[in-house]
């Protein structure tokens, strides 16, 4: 991958990083000075962190479908106890 291609990609992560705006502004500003290194390791761990905010955004949803659920099924049998 060319230097210009890691610069591209940090780029576009950076837009959906949770990464404080200073960082993300200091780290625009320096990515034409940085070595393919430091932009390689730059670019691992904002796909990363981009991995895992999908994966705790998975668990989000599949623990308020089960709260969901579980509220359904009390609301449920509430009403059939005053049947």
């Amino acid at each position: 991958m060319t230097k210009q291609t890691t610069q591209k990609k940090i780029l576009e992560l950076l837009k959906t990083s949770t990464i404080d705006d200073h960082t993300k502004k200091v780290t625009e500003i320096l990515l034409p000075v940085m070595k393919v290194k430091v932009l390689n390791d730059i670019l691992a761990a904002l796909e990363r962190e981009k991995d895992e905010m999908a994966k705790i955004k998975g668990e989000r949803e599949r623990i308020a479908h089960k709260y969901k659920v579980m509220v359904e099924k009390l609301a449920e049998m509430e009403i059939n106890k005053y049947k």
